[in-house]
Order: structure tokens, then C-alpha cells, then sequence
């Protein structure tokens, strides 16, 4: 073989050399790529409580860690703690360098609550229960309202009709207008202004207790039906029984028997 021949088998055998080694190295720098993965705990983190990441799912050699997170704090080692200070998303970035030079990342966006929804939550469950104590208390003092309404109504009108009755009765009505109209006035109150049925309650009873105490100063004992004088004259006389019912009837005499014809 002349020269030419063996020059041109000799650069292609280097030529060869060289692109196996270059692939060498290509595969060598991939298969050396290292995978960057961290966890953390609490999966819930709050405002101002330790928060610790491990970053040791990532995979690769000679790992060497470095973190990087939103408020400017770049801790290094494979197991780090943060305090985070404001709620919200915060990202956490993890940078992971193999014994070749290969990097990988990996980030994560993380919820950091706020530690007063708790409180915030408690304070307004209280609220509510505050709100709902208030408008029950509204309802039980309508009802109480609405039976004292009910309650003035029917004594009003059982008292006046009372007072009425009575005084027909003993024939005293000019004497009785006066507590007739306090009692119609007492529910007309009650009537338009419904807060007052109380008072107006009260008002009947004082209002016939003076009328009883009027009548008895009047020599009437209102109490017992029919009991006492009326003013201005004394009680009717039972009627005087017929002459034909009380005197006994005389027997009439017998006619003499006719003297017998001569």
C-alpha cells in the first residue's frame, strides 16, 4: 500500500476517534443531568410559622443545593426552614448542581394563609350569633306587645261593659259616663300606640276601682247584683198582692126552700 492509502486509512481513523469521543462526552453530560424535586411541610402553612423544605427526592451526584425565595433570603443545604411574613402565593426556587456541572431547577408556588382567618372567622360567628340573640329579642317583644295589646283590648271592654251594666242597673249612668269615657280613652291609646298597652291595662283596673269606690261612697255595693239602695229613691216594692188572692171568699148563703103550695 503507498503512502496516500495508508494517510487517507489513518484519518479516518482519527476522524472516527474523535466523534466517538465527542459522543461520549455528549452522553455522558446528559445521563449526568441532575432532577431537582423538593417537598415541604406543614402542606398548609400561616403567616410567621417555620415552614421546612427537603429537597432530598431531587436525584443525582454530588448534589449541591441552593434555594431561592421571594423575600430575598438564598439559604443553601439540602433540608432549609423559612418563616414566611405576608400571606398569599410565595414561589420557592430550587437550584440543584451535580459533581459534573449539570443544573436542574424546580420551583413551586406556595399558599401561605393567613394566620387571623381563624379568629376572623370565630369573631364573626360571634357577630352572627350576636345579630341573631337581637332580632329574637325583636320577635319575643312583639309578641310580648301584641299580647299585652290583646290583653288591654279584652279588659277594657269587660270592665266597661261592667261599669255599663251596673250602672243601668242602679240608674246611675250620669254618674258612670265619666269612667265609661276614661275606659274608651285608656283603650283608644292602647289602640294607636300599642307600647302603652300596659299602661293602659293598669289605667282600666285604677279606673274601675274608682268607679266601685264611687259607687260604695253612693251606697252601692256593686260586687253582688242588685245589692244596695240607688240614689234618689229606694228600691221598687214588690206589688201588693190582689184583694181577690188574699181575702178568703165568704160562702153565700144557702136559699130557703119555697114553703109547699096550699
Amino acid at each position: 500500500m503507498d503512502m496516500k492509502g495508508r494517510g487517507a486509512i489513518l484519518f479516518l481513523l482519527t476522524v472516527t476517534l474523535l466523534v466517538c469521543m465527542i459522543s461520549g462526552v455528549a452522553e455522558n453530560g446528559v445521563e449526568g443531568t441532575p432532577t431537582a424535586y423538593f417537598t415541604y411541610s406543614p402542606e398548609d402553612p400561616v403567616v410567621d410559622e417555620v415552614v421546612t423544605f427537603d429537597a432530598s427526592p431531587s436525584t443525582g451526584d454530588g448534589l449541591r443545593y441552593k434555594w431561592v425565595f421571594e423575600d430575598g433570603h438564598e439559604p443553601t443545604g439540602e433540608v432549609v426552614s423559612h418563616i414566611f411574613d405576608d400571606f398569599g402565593f410565595e414561589q420557592v426556587v430550587l437550584f440543584v448542581t451535580n459533581s459534573t456541572g449539570g443544573v436542574d431547577t424546580y420551583s413551586e408556588n406556595i399558599y401561605i394563609d393567613n394566620e387571623m382567618d381563624g379568629t376572623v372567622g370565630v369573631l364573626l360567628g360571634g357577630i352572627l350569633a350576636v345579630y341573631l340573640l337581637i332580632y329574637l329579642f325583636y320577635i319575643l317583644v312583639i309578641i310580648f306587645f301584641l299580647l299585652l295589646f290583646f290583653a288591654n283590648l279584652i279588659l277594657g271592654i269587660v270592665l266597661a261593659l261592667k261599669v255599663y251594666n251596673r250602672a243601668k242597673e242602679y240608674n246611675v249612668m250620669e254618674e258612670a259616663k265619666p269612667y265609661l269615657i276614661a275606659h274608651i280613652v285608656a283603650g283608644a291609646i292602647s289602640l294607636v300606640m300599642a307600647q302603652f298597652a300596659l299602661i293602659s291595662i293598669i289605667a282600666h283596673l285604677v279606673i274601675y276601682s274608682m268607679f266601685k269606690s264611687k259607687m260604695r261612697s253612693m251606697g252601692i255595693d256593686i260586687k253582688v247584683k242588685g245589692k244596695g239602695t240607688p240614689p234618689g229613691g229606694k228600691k221598687k216594692r214588690p206589688k201588693a198582692p190582689s184583694s181577690t188572692s188574699t181575702q178568703e171568699a165568704k160562702p153565700r148563703p144557702k136559699k130557703a126552700p119555697k114553703p109547699p103550695p096550699q
